[in-house]
């Protein structure tokens, strides 16, 4: 192979993948607060409070200095799907309307899509972290 063909390639390859401290525990924070939620499902006024936490998590992902572009793309989808589950449970609640295993309302339909949409996110967010974790250098301690 020619040695600028070598030289091209060598330019296009991509480094492994490696993810932030910063973003691995955000997402164990919403894994955590999801699994929360399937407890209270039933509930709608439960699961507020367990997306209002994911926003705001995935939301102070978003400014972390530590985490790294393609974090802070899945961070935002997650906040806007969070976002819109926080919207729909909340007109649940005011409609006074529950979501059951049977439910063909407009509002349960798209709250399970939702929440489908979701944990796909989170998937695809949190597993590959574990399995890439970029070594973790503390800083030093202050000098006194």
């Amino acid at each position: 192979m020619p040695q600028w063909l070598t030289d091209c390639l060598g330019a296009m390859a991509m480094n492994p993948y490696t993810s932030t401290t910063g973003h691995r525990n955000a997402e164990r924070v919403n894994a955590g607060a999801q699994l929360i939620s399937y407890t209270f499902q039933k509930q709608p006024y439960a699961v507020i409070a367990t997306k209002l936490g994911q926003c705001i998590t995935s939301f102070y992902s978003l400014f972390r200095a530590d985490t790294k572009v393609p974090e802070k793309v899945i961070h935002l989808l997650q906040l806007a799907i969070a976002g819109a589950e926080l919207g729909l449970q909340t007109a649940l609640l005011f409609n006074g309307t529950t979501c059951g295993l049977s439910s063909h309302r407009d509002l349960c339909l798209a709250s399970l899509y939702l929440e489908v949409l979701y944990n796909g996110t989170l998937g695809v967010g949190w597993f590959p972290s574990e399995f890439s974790k970029q070594p973790y250098d503390p800083l030093p301690a202050p000098a006194v």
